[in-house]
């Protein structure tokens, strides 16, 4: 891991000519210079996602619109009739509480579909995962829960497509299905990883995380669970890393999932009439 400063050194060189040019236009846009500070990112443009209006920025040179900068302590309070932060108050009509969605990267499969999901032996998916994190093969077989399959950022990949994704991991898992019916003609059956077959990915995950690392150190978000990642001790961290994406992206993850299946030998897959 020695490399890891050096390779977000280099990120950070790489990223901070764009991250000007986007903190410039703020400049060109916004025409009270201490809005426009306030709303310059200091942090890499990795960090959070960008936005995309063309309205966003030259809203703030309206007459009836303020920039509350609560120097990341959020509100103070909520009254009648405003807002309270930094001891003052600001007069409000209506408050939309921009609360949104469940952050992508918390919680298991179980929990996330708000369901108790048991495998072999009375084992719970929830309690397993958090002790041992992810044990999948591909993201998409964990031993532990035959004929489950999983769809999701665990130990698997993503892109900005997101439908896109889904459906490269339902064509994996229709593959597998297939060749385990084919293989068992067609008889009652169950598929699931092997538990060597799920550690060696666990292993790949986590070696190449790399290019990941340059998450540390961000503002809180749901991309690194609101900073906790960085306040994790270091038994913690490891079961993050385990829990993480494809490091090399998802274009490099569908060449390894098509050439284990060029492979015709469902090597880590398991099926049992």
């Amino acid at each position: 891991m020695e490399e890891v400063p050096d390779y977000v050194k280099t990120l950070h060189a790489i990223d901070l000519p764009r991250s000007n040019r986007i903190r410039a236009r703020v400049d060109s846009v916004v025409t009270d210079p201490k809005v426009a500070e306030k709303l310059k990112a200091w942090y890499p443009s990795w960090c959070k996602r960008p936005t995309f209006h063309d309205e966003y920025l030259p809203v703030f040179n309206r007459d009836n619109v303020t920039l509350v900068d609560t120097d990341g302590k959020g509100l103070d309070s909520i009254t009648n009739g405003s807002i309270i932060a930094g001891s003052q108050s600001y007069p409000v009509d209506v408050i939309i509480f921009a609360t949104g969605f469940r952050e992508p990267f918390g919680g298991t499969p179980a929990e996330r579909a708000n369901m108790t999901i048991t495998g072999k032996g009375g084992v719970s998916m929830s309690k397993e995962w958090a002790s041992k994190g992810p044990s999948t093969l591909h993201g998409i077989l964990d031993h532990n829960f035959p004929n489950l399959f999983l769809s999701g950022l665990w130990q698997s990949s993503n892109s900005p497509n997101f439908v896109f994704s889904v459906g490269e991991v339902a064509k994996h898992a229709a593959y597998i299905l297939a060749e385990a019916k084919r293989r068992t003609g067609g008889q009652p059956l169950t598929v699931t990883s092997t538990p060597a077959a799920t550690e060696d990915w666990a292993t790949q995950i986590m070696m190449h995380g790399l290019p990941l690392a340059a998450g540390m150190g961000c503002t809180p978000s749901y991309f690194n669970i609101e900073g906790a990642i960085d306040r994790a001790p270091p038994e913690q961290q490891m079961l993050i890393a385990r829990s993480g994406i494809w490091g090399y992206g998802f274009e490099d993850f569908l060449k390894q999932l098509e050439a284990w299946r060029a492979e015709g030998n469902m090597k880590g897959v398991e099926v049992q009439v």
